[in-house]
């Protein structure tokens, strides 16, 4: 045989792998001397062969064969090792069968198919090892022949690259893996090349600009999403990042598919290949929309309260920890006549207050800035023409956004006019008291108990009798002669319900026991709410003494001084005068309460549109300003409330409407009302001891507020302790009983508390609560009194007792409290602007936010409008003189019934003008400030359906 080898190589490295040897056989003896030069040959061939085996069986590289049917007959010790089959057992095994997965047959296969045509190859073979885990090998193929040439099998040579491949599928994997991170971040992640073109876009950033990936791919980002103005600065940040600058929280603007504008906080890196060459920008982006739109809201919600501060019809002005001015509106320069250049950072006590109350302004300022709030404080302000400004201040601690105090804030009401009226109807009552004193008439009068409470110089001279002597005495059993004690009780009987006794003659026995006979007039004396309270007797004429003397008859001699007559009919006269001239005072008192409870009324109104028009989400900074400026817009309210039912009390206009209602909610109501008015020192209890007689007839409203009033009076003057709260049944009665342990009201003080503008201790307040619960109490002929004795322990009870019906338990019906969501049209109708938008607003924002809203600014213009357009909803103002117009709001009502309107139409004002209103064919009127956003809802939702209900079908 004739054997010819060739060097085995690694494809790749070139690496030695073994021999390939072909033999050719030699059958011609007829030449034995080649013969046998052969056979020398083939011994060294033999030898050759045997070495080329042995390197085959210990090369470190796994070699294997097969024959033309996929059968091994070719096994290394290295596939042995590898794959943990013996050479014997692996001969005769089929290859595929044995060590190649399932999955990977039919591309074996072509491979091997391909091979036996001749065709070597290498390829990638994945096979079972011997320790149950996958082999990756790295196989070249070649073939096998016989001495024809003939192909008979292939012979395979392979390194393993198991860990090459885990690591490049490791890779591959991780690969996988950040791609679908970038994909379906939760955060916006795009990119660019050197180019400035887009090459990366993830699902969140295709998400919130409307674009896709394959819409967004190689267009320029600048100019395809970045609005023009800011094109320059953002191509020099994505400038500095392909320089390799990296850039942390850059704010840009985005501008979307549908031309919305995004606001993104984005971190830009650069972004290099393999061999770390710049190729890109990378950018991480996190979607602040919402919060530079909340932060924007906010912006705008301050620069409106900023207006709305600055254009308030009260005064407001403010400090910081220094007490230098640092906040004074338009209002305070109006009536100061210190523009606020001049104002600010100018010490506010030294050089706006009075020196005489500069020490209590500061105390007052000093509790502020430590928290302690003061209200109704009256301050005398200096202005800039050295007048004096009365202003009743409440003073606000003002605190920044980390609740820290930075100042006070204070707002105001000039009672500059009230306070000069006050003094000047102070004045006349000190004439009037000097003139009763010094009358050369005399003048006495008692209470309704018949006691004597005026007495005057003239009366005690007459009588011998000091006023010191006389006060509290009985009149009647006192000073009255026997025999007429049972008329003159009589007279004064008719006096005291309101009838006039004149030229009544009486008989007064003095302190010498003389008989003086005079000639009088009894007049019913009434207190501020028109109540009757006593009488004055004025003596027109003087009868001489009657004198017993002994042994001689009682002569009376009756003569009369013409003269002293006239000069007291000149006195009768002017008192008269003076009478006359004090009613019109209080009518005019009257009319200037509903005047300013008008003009207060307005603003008020539309600060509170603006405070129920505030975003939910504001910071708790703004939210504690708006607390707070609801607060004073609220306790401003109660007191036009309060001025408004004094009036009515004295017109006699004030009724009680009985409804059922539950005793249990409504002391469960008010305490939870007042309990945050409560000192914290104090504990705040409530005892219900009704026993089952809960539901009764009575006026809810008006009876809250004898409660209320009663309550708050008690939470003004108890620092430490408690407050308990009570109701029971006495009888046919409902007692209320309103126990604290504050310092106590001393006896002699107790009747003046129920009068008007009487407080104690000069405690904040209008002096009100009490006078118009007495009132109430009287109107539902019921009792209130004071339990206390300050001499014998502390402590207050107040007891009121109304005599009220059982009643059956009603159900309340629910009310839908959730905005109109249809699109209602509303016409505004108020002549002032601020008025009209703070409204408008308040609409939007809390009440029909799909509303379309249109105003008018007199009740001419309304109706110029109604005349081509329709609304569902009317909204009427009463009184629109700053707009031009003529009308009052009730005669704008009444045309547009005539008219036909089929409106809602609702009165507003600051005045009590329900009847009015109705009468002239409103559906409802509210009351400013306007009631809650819940209510408005319930009252419209309920006229329109009345509305669509009176419309012939």
């Amino acid at each position: 045989m004739r054997i010819e080898g060739s060097v085995r190589q690694h494809p790749q490295n070139g690496h030695f792998l073994g021999f390939l040897c072909i033999a050719t056989e030699m059958t011609d003896t007829s030449d034995i001397p080649n013969a046998r030069e052969a056979m020398n040959d083939l011994n060294i061939m033999g030898q050759f062969l045997k070495e080329t085996r042995m390197i085959i069986d210990e090369s470190n590289s796994p070699m294997f064969g097969v024959d033309n049917y996929g059968i091994i007959n070719e096994w290394n010790k290295k596939m042995a090792q590898i794959t943990g089959c013996t050479k014997e057992h692996s001969h005769g095994l089929n290859f595929m069968d044995a060590f190649v997965l399932p999955q990977f047959h039919l591309d074996i296969e072509l491979v091997f198919n391909n091979a036996l045509q001749g065709n070597g190859a290498s390829f990638e073979l994945e096979i079972q090892g011997g320790d149950g885990y996958p082999l990756h090998l790295l196989v070249n193929v070649s073939t096998k022949r016989n001495v024809e040439g003939i192909i008979n099998g292939l012979f395979c040579i392979a390194e393993d690259i198991t860990e090459s491949a885990q690591h490049e599928r490791a890779v591959a994997n991780t690969a996988k893996e950040l791609r679908q991170l970038v994909d379906t971040a939760n955060v916006p992640i795009f990119g660019i090349d050197l180019y400035g073109n887009i090459n990366e876009w993830n699902n969140k950033t295709a998400d919130i600009s409307g674009y896709s990936a394959d819409e967004a791919f190689n267009r320029p980002l600048v100019e395809t999403f970045i609005l023009p103005e800011l094109r320059e600065s953002v191509t020099n940040i994505f400038k500095n990042g392909l320089e390799g600058i990296g850039i942390s929280n850059y704010n840009l603007e985005f501008r979307t598919k549908s031309k919305d504008i995004l606001y993104l906080l984005i971190t830009i890196t650069t972004r290099r290949d393999p061999e770390n060459n710049i190729v890109g920008v990378v950018c991480v982006a996190q979607d602040i929309t919402e919060t530079c739109k909340h932060e924007r809201a906010v912006v705008a919600t301050a620069n409106e309260l900023r207006q709305l501060i600055d254009t308030a019809n009260a005064p407001i002005f403010g400090i910081d920890v220094d007490g230098d001015v640092n906040e004074w509106n338009d209002k305070t320069v109006e009536i100061t006549g210190f523009t606020k250049e001049e104002s600010f950072d100018r010490n506010l006590v030294e050089n706006f207050i009075v020196p005489s109350l500069r020490s209590s302004v500061q105390n007052v300022l000093d509790k502020a800035l430590q928290g302690i709030e003061t209200s109704n404080y009256e301050l005398e302000f200096r202005t800039k023409s050295n007048e004096i400004r009365y202003l009743l201040v409440n003073a606000t601690t003002r605190r920044d956004d980390e609740n820290n105090i930075v100042g006070v804030v204070g707002v105001a009401q000039d009672i500059t006019e009230a306070v000069d009226r006050d003094r000047a109807v102070a004045s006349i009552a000190n004439e009037l008291r000097h003139l009763i004193e010094t009358a050369n008439a005399p003048i006495f009068g008692v209470d309704c108990d018949g006691a004597v409470n005026e007495w005057n110089k003239k009366t005690a001279e007459i009588t011998g009798y000091t006023k010191e002597e006389a006060f509290d005495e009985a009149l009647v059993k006192t000073f009255i002669a026997p025999a007429m004690r049972k008329q003159v009780a009589a007279m004064m009987k008719e006096a005291l319900i309101g009838k006039q006794v004149s030229n009544f003659e009486l008989e007064i026995i003095s302190k010498s026991r003389d008989v003086k006979i005079l000639l009088v007039n009894m007049t019913t004396r009434r207190n501020q709410n028109n109540e009757i309270v006593g009488g004055k007797i004025f003596i027109t004429l003087f009868l001489k003494l009657r004198r017993d003397i002994t042994n001689e008859r009682l002569v009376v001699g009756v003569a009369q001084d013409v003269t002293e007559d006239r000069k007291r009919t000149k006195e009768l006269r002017e008192m008269h005068y003076l009478r006359a001239s004090q009613e019109a005072k209080v009518e005019t008192e009257r009319n200037m309460t509903a005047y300013f409870a008008h003009e207060l009324r307005n603003p008020l109104g539309a600060i509170d549109s603006a405070l129920n028009a505030m975003p939910d989400d504001i910071n708790d900074s703004a939210r504690s300003l708006v607390d707070g400026m609801k607060l004073c817009s609220n306790f401003m309210s109660s007191i036009m409330n309060n001025l408004l039912d004094v009036r009515k009390m004295e017109e006699g206009k004030m009724t009680l409407k009985p409804a059922p209602m539950s005793l249990a909610n409504l002391l469960d109501g008010i305490h939870h009302m007042l309990l945050p008015s409560v000192k914290p020192s104090v504990q705040f209890f409530k005892v219900n001891d009704t026993k089952g007689k809960d539901w009764v007839l009575g006026d809810k409203h008006r009876i809250q507020q004898v409660y209320t009033n009663v309550i708050t009076n008690a939470i003004k003057y108890t620092t430490r302790g408690s407050i308990t709260l009570s109701i029971r049944w006495e009888g046919r009665y409902v007692v209320f009983e309103c126990a604290d342990t504050g310092p106590g009201i001393p006896i002699s003080e107790q009747r003046k508390l129920f009068e008007r503008f009487v407080q104690r201790g000069g405690a904040p307040g209008t002096g009100l609560g009490l006078a118009i619960a007495k009132h109430l109490v009287d109107l539902s002929d019921g009792t209130i009194r004071f339990d206390s004795d300050p001499s014998v322990r502390p402590g207050t009870k107040c007891i009121v007792e109304l005599p009220l019906e059982e009643s059956e338990e009603t159900r309340a019906m629910k009310t839908d409290e959730k905005m109109i969501e249809s699109a209602i049209s509303f016409l505004i109708i108020d002549d002032v602007k601020m008025n009209r938008t703070m409204l408008k607003r308040r609409i939007k924002r809390g009440i029909a936010p799909n509303a379309i809203i249109k105003e008018a600014s007199t009740g001419e213009e309304a109706l110029l409008i109604c005349g081509t357009e329709t609304f569902d909803v009317i909204l009427v103002d009463q009184y629109m003189e700053e707009g031009g117009g003529v009308m009052v709001g009730t005669d704008v009502v009444f045309a547009m019934r005539r008219m036909k309107f089929d409106a809602v139409l609702i009165g507003c004002s600051g005045n009590d003008l329900n009847d009015q209103f109705i009468e002239a064919g409103a559906d409802l009127v509210w009351q400013k400030p306007m009631p809650s956003n819940s209510k408005i809802i319930a009252d419209v939702r309920a006229a329109m359906l009345q509305r669509k209900s009176l419309k012939p079908p």
